[in-house]
């Protein structure tokens, strides 16, 4: 177990910083693990209610309810080969911006290929737990 030992007011402002990255980290994995198993239910905890969608893949335009998202993915099945990472995080009180690169994206709507995702996603702190309110895409025609 990791613990934080705070010896001046920055190192706290670092360690609380770090415990929100953290969980919000662990919120996205909803995401991505969603989109590996290619079942939106497994995302849904990872969205407050009416989060909303924008965005475009193979030129088709995307905007709405997070339930079209939902929809997307168990439509086009799993993409267990996915690689995310975190390009950036920026947490700004109970506000979070994240910005989250995905390559290996396959299924049956994309065609079977590999394909790049830059997402933009807004998180809100709801009750003390962080939640996705927003996302933005960009589906990278590779």
């Amino acid at each position: 177990m990791e613990r934080a030992v705070a010896s001046s007011s920055s190192d706290v402002l670092d360690a609380n910083y770090l415990t929100e990255y953290r969980e919000i980290t662990r919120v996205m994995e909803h995401y991505l693990a969603g989109g590996r198993a290619g079942n939106g239910d497994l995302m849904r905890p990872a969205f407050c209610p009416g989060a909303t969608i924008a965005g475009y893949c193979f030129g088709k335009e995307y905007l709405g309810s997070v339930e079209s998202l939902f929809e997307w993915f168990d439509e086009n099945g799993p993409s267990p080969n996915i690689v995310p990472w975190f390009a950036g995080i920026e947490i700004l009180g109970t506000i979070a911006v994240v910005n989250l690169e995905v390559s290996g994206w396959s299924g049956i709507r994309v065609g079977g290929g590999q394909h790049h995702t830059s997402d933009v996603f807004t998180l809100l702190k709801r009750r003390g737990h962080w939640q996705v309110t927003q996302k933005t895409w960009h589906w990278h025609e590779s």
